[in-house]
């Protein structure tokens, strides 16, 4: 099996630009908000538990924002 990452995924709106990198490279974790116009997290990736290759795509598509708004937060991690 492996490591289990209890994350918190957030998007600083105040950085976001709406530019749908994270929601075209992850699309099950990151979705277009029409009420404010930003991007933000899929109500089931605000507060999850991934294992080790979702935890390295949540931080590739990160990284990958151009402003920086996106927010990987491990809480905890769980040992097999």
């Amino acid at each position: 099996m492996g490591a289990k990452y209890h994350v918190k995924v957030s998007i600083d709106q105040n950085k976001c630009i709406a530019c749908g990198t994270c929601s075209s490279l992850m699309p099950e974790a990151f979705e277009f908000d029409p009420t404010v116009g930003k991007n933000k997290p899929t109500d089931k990736y605000k507060d999850i538990t991934v294992d080790k290759e979702t935890l390295k795509k949540l931080k590739d598509t990160a990284a990958m924002c151009p402003t920086q708004a996106i927010k990987v937060e491990i809480i905890e991690t769980f040992n097999d």
